[in-house]
């Protein structure tokens, strides 16, 4: 109950609110509240793997997306992969996640994997994620085992027990000394490790794996992917044969085949950077923001926001629906939105003025 007052709390000074999703508690304050102001999802992924929840949470989230002026998905995939938001594609707006690229190119370069390799002749193979199910770390280290000439770099950490399974497997292969756990960096050693790899991989085998921002701070300095087809966002970040390679999920020989191929060729990843830059130059934070605005303050048309094919008027429909006295909507000279992902971390947090700042900087 303290989460609903709290909602009613921020919604108030809010026309527009974006929930982050999913994310159950934030669809039933909403439905309770009695908001009657812009309604924007910002749709992360489906609910994969808890499908007991599921059954229950369906009819909430249903009633939540007919509510909903506007859901924001990153790419094509998070919409035709999920059987929930291709009822709304209407309403489906595409902005895709973006990051900075002059902050990571500005990044000290420091040899972290260099420092730590076996033989400096070995092509070096990064992936970075949580060790979880759906990473498919395991799939990597069995076709790590068919891969000659290169080394493995994990950035990460998981439970105890899927850390001792790791463990076990590179040890019964015998790749002690080809594959290294270097746990959880900082973000300049992260970022450093991105620059320093020659080779990122990101071998996920479900869709819980939605987008896979990872893909996008190797691109930004030239880096090769592999990755794999998943229906979701993951192979429209990194495009096969333009900026890396994608793989069947859970193929062990087809991932195995992908790590020879680019490790055998490169020299020509070394001079052609498989055009990683130019992709990640295009989703840029800046860009981005634009279309946020654009489409929460409803002066964005489809265009503006690069928009999937469905049609639909968004935000600008419900502004119209609500909009009384001197063409404003709700009869205030200026819109302000409230970004809701889960206050209920915090009883006392404040309405995030300071994001919205932070778009309007991007923008200029």
């Amino acid at each position: 109950f303290s989460f609903l007052r709290q909602f009613r709390k921020l919604a108030k000074w809010a026309d527009v609110v974006e929930f982050h999703v999913p994310f159950p508690l934030a669809d039933l304050a909403c439905l309770l509240s009695g908001y009657r102001g812009g309604v924007v999802i910002a749709w992360h992924s489906d609910v994969v793997r808890q499908k007991t929840l599921l059954r229950f949470y369906k009819p909430l989230l249903m009633r939540f997306l007919r509510r909903a002026d506007c859901i924001i998905a990153a790419t094509e995939g998070h919409i035709t992969s999920s059987p929930f938001l291709t009822q709304f594609a209407d309403k489906c707006r595409i902005i895709p996640y973006g990051i900075d690229v002059q902050a990571y190119r500005s990044v000290e370069r420091k040899p972290i994997l260099r420092q730590i390799q076996q033989d400096p002749e070995t092509v070096r193979v990064l992936f970075v994620g949580r060790f979880v199910y759906y990473e498919g770390i395991e799939v990597l280290l069995h076709a790590f085992a068919q891969v000659q000439g290169c080394e493995l770099f994990l950035v990460g950490h998981g439970t105890p027990e899927m850390e001792e399974k790791l463990h076990q497997i590179t040890e019964s292969a015998h790749m002690a000394a080809q594959v290294h756990f270097l746990g959880n960096l900082e973000e300049a050693d992260l970022r450093a490790a991105f620059a320093d790899c020659d080779i990122f991989v990101l071998p996920s085998t479900a869709n819980s794996e939605a987008f896979g921002i990872v893909q996008q701070e190797a691109m930004v300095y030239g880096k090769p992917v592999i990755n794999t087809a998943l229906p979701t966002g993951v192979p429209h970040v990194s495009l096969d044969g333009v900026t890396g390679i994608t793989v069947p999920p859970e193929d062990v020989p087809a991932l195995a085949q992908a790590i020879q191929k680019l490790a055998d060729d490169l020299f020509r990843i070394d001079i052609c950077g498989w055009g990683g830059g130019t992709v990640c130059v295009l989703q840029e934070s800046g860009s981005i923001g634009d279309g946020y605005v654009k489409l929460l303050s409803g002066t964005g048309g489809r265009e503006a926001c690069h928009l999937s094919a469905a049609s639909g008027t968004g935000i600008r429909g419900r502004k119209n629906r609500y909009q009384r006295g001197g063409g404003t909507w709700g009869g205030k000279e200026e819109r302000t939105s409230c970004f809701l992902r889960d206050v209920k971390r915090s009883s006392q947090r404040q309405p995030d003025h300071g994001r919205w700042e932070r778009i309007q900087r991007h923008t200029g």
